[in-house]
């Protein structure tokens, strides 16, 4: 059988609780780039979930996977990890070379092996056969999973600072493209993609702008989503501004303009300056909860991201 090409990714479902249950295993969720690898004769493509090539931005990924003689199509996560073992995008964000940091690979689906598809086989065959042929690497690395003990694997993850964990149903099979219900994501920190729908610029500051407006779609309807005012350094808002200039725009592109006014240690305060732009532009926030109006508390950016497109961010 030829090698597939183009394969969506397998999408879990948010669910607001850990839990116990034999007949699921649970991993750690990683803060990277989703990576679905093909590997054949020596020859190698990273495709992101709406299958950019990374082959050669993650350049060490690549030569790693150009070693490992098989024939195969594998899943998983990309990422930097800091001094305590952590993924941090931010940190994938601005890697260029081996200098800003090490990147890892941790691979937890088979798709494909030596001329068979295997996306109809349980989860736990795709795995235990996986584990059989992972190469001795410092790169490439398999992702461990706990079986039936969520909670207590939840707390340690959270103690360690994780994101959170996933949760799969040991006898699914993989549906490419799909957001299944067999596959649950616990989060220890809220996270999410945006889509960046314009800038404030308080009178006075010295920064290029003070906050990101963001949007997310629900039912196909550009839906606003709040703002971010922390997260940035000179640089990043550098890199910001420079990839919104050729989206700006003179029309709100939300139905009807939103409250932009900024609430501070004396009260609320009207924002003096807003620029939009084209809703094209993901970016990935982190926040503490959203209040009963959908405002979200203690928030901060955490990075651009260029592997999805804002029509695959969804209000939640």
């Amino acid at each position: 059988m030829k090698m597939p090409r183009n394969i969506r990714p397998m999408l879990a479902t948010i669910t607001d609780k850990p839990f116990n249950n034999e007949e699921w295993a649970f991993e750690m969720k990683l803060d990277g780039y989703r990576i679905i690898s093909y590997v054949e004769k020596g020859k190698v493509l990273l495709h992101s979930r709406n299958l950019k090539d990374y082959s050669a931005r993650f350049f060490p990924i690549s030569d790693a996977l150009k070693k490992w003689k098989v024939n195969a199509i594998v899943d998983g996560e990309v990422v930097v990890l800091n001094s305590k073992g952590v993924s941090v995008f931010n940190d994938l964000q601005n890697w260029n070379s081996p200098a800003d940091g090490n990147l890892y690979y941790y691979i937890f689906d088979l798709l494909w092996y030596d001329g068979d598809d295997l996306m109809n086989l349980p989860l736990r065959e795709r795995r235990t056969k996986l584990r059989s042929i992972m190469p001795k690497s410092n790169v490439l690395l398999f992702s461990d999973e706990v079986e039936a003990k969520g909670v207590a694997f939840f707390k340690q993850a959270r103690k360690q600072g994780l994101e959170g964990i996933i949760a799969k149903r040991q006898d699914s099979t993989y549906a490419p493209g799909d957001r299944s219900k067999d596959w649950l994501k616990v989060k220890a920190v809220v996270d999410e993609e945006m889509i960046v729908c314009g800038y404030t610029k308080n009178e006075g500051s010295p920064s290029l702008f003070s906050a990101l407006v963001l949007g997310a779609y629900k039912r196909n309807k550009l839906v606003f989503q709040g703002q971010v005012g922390t997260g940035f350094n000179r640089n990043s808002q550098k890199d910001i501004m420079a990839k919104l200039n050729p989206l700006f725009v003179k029309k709100c592109p939300f139905p009807e303009i939103p409250n932009l006014s900024s609430t501070g240690r004396w009260g609320r305060r009207k924002v003096d300056f807003v620029q939009w732009v084209k809703p094209k532009l993901v970016c990935q926030v982190k926040f503490l909860e959203r209040t009963p109006s959908g405002d979200l508390r203690h928030q901060s950016f955490l990075g651009l991201r260029d592997d999805k497109t804002a029509k695959e961010v969804k209000a939640f």
